[in-house]
């Protein structure tokens, strides 16, 4: 990952060329290195930004379209358990990752609690 070589960033990443390196749109950028951050509420997490970025683009997709809403896609860990780690984590739909959620017992389902009678979380 390209960093900045001088000044009172040095060390520190530089967005624009790595946004340049990856293809990306600085906001782009900008918004994948937010939700990488994110994978740090998990202790023992090591997933690096360089990883998270290769996983991105071995899935297909760009950041604009990681988020929480269904259809767009979620940095998972399989079975829901454990660190974000180089081989504990991949990118599914938020539908997917729902799922997996509510299978590992993370979420119980209420159909009774809505007038639509869908699952809803609570």
């Amino acid at each position: 990952m390209p960093l900045i070589l001088s000044g009172i960033n040095k060390g520190r990443l530089d967005r624009p060329a790595a946004a340049l390196a990856w293809g990306l749109s600085a906001s782009d950028m900008s918004k994948a290195y937010n939700n990488w951050i994110q994978v740090f509420r998990y202790d023992d997490s090591t997933l690096t930004f360089h990883q998270y970025l290769t996983k991105m683009q071995e899935a297909g997709i760009a950041p604009h379209q990681i988020g929480v809403k269904n259809g767009q896609w979620n940095l998972s860990r399989n079975g829901d358990a454990g660190a974000y780690t180089k081989d504990n984590c991949r990118f599914l739909l938020r539908e997917e990752n729902f799922a997996e959620q509510v299978q590992s017992g993370k979420f119980a389902l209420h159909k009774d609690r809505e007038p639509d009678g869908k699952a809803h979380v609570f």
